[in-house]
């Protein structure tokens, strides 16, 4: 930095008390440009006793973005679909059975899947009263599948939770993180030759993707 400021004063007659301030100016200039520039900076004076000027033949530049982690679902269809007769009317029981519940998705980063049932199975909702000999819940399995065919989770509406409320959960493998495009919930439901109560059967579902931002 003494190269410098004694280059600056080699032209001009400057006073020792200006000199002094002009070195220590080129100095706090210096460091706050040498941070980004690729060769050393020299000081020009803009006028005869003005403060110096730092040129240098080249400038580098770090910009900087961020991107917040995030998961996000849509739904493509409708939110109330409905099966086809899920009984069989040769023996009353319920028949092979499955419907298709699209979605597309966004997870910039890794994340979990849940899929939460209300009832644990489609259960009968407009049945006066209750028979042994019928059955009022029917299980299902529910796959869900991410883009490209991707597996996310496997359930059984049965082992999804205790009591009324259920919950699969799974944490996405390696394999599998980071995904965006379309999916969807397959529900099936199986054979099973006993008999069912006359009425509507239903559940609730609800997929929950949350980026995954610590183990």
């Amino acid at each position: 930095m003494a190269r410098n400021v004694g280059q600056v004063n080699a032209g001009f007659d400057v006073p020792g008390r200006l000199r002094r301030t002009l070195r220590a100016a080129a100095g706090v200039a210096a460091l706050a440009i040498g941070l980004a520039a690729m060769a050393a900076p020299a000081a020009h004076a803009a006028r005869p006793g003005g403060p110096p000027i730092l040129t240098t033949d080249s400038l580098r530049y770090e910009v900087r973005g961020h991107v917040t982690p995030r998961c996000s679902l849509e739904l493509l269809g409708s939110n109330t679909p409905r099966m086809d007769s899920i009984q069989d009317r040769r023996n009353g029981g319920t028949r092979a059975t499955r419907v298709v519940l699209p979605f597309r998705m966004n997870c910039n980063t890794d994340f979990e899947v849940s899929l939460v049932s209300r009832n644990a199975g489609l259960e009968i909702q407009d049945a006066s009263t209750g028979d042994t000999d019928f059955r009022t819940l029917v299980p299902y399995r529910a796959v869900v599948r991410g883009p490209a065919d991707r597996l996310m989770l496997d359930c059984r509406s049965g082992r999804m939770g205790v009591g009324r409320r259920a919950e699969c959960r799974d944490r996405i493998e390696v394999s599998r993180r980071r995904m965006a495009g379309e999916g969807a919930v397959e529900v099936t439901v199986d054979a099973d030759p006993q008999p069912l109560l006359a009425g509507t059967y239903s559940d609730h579902l609800t997929l929950r993707l949350a980026p995954r931002l610590g183990d």
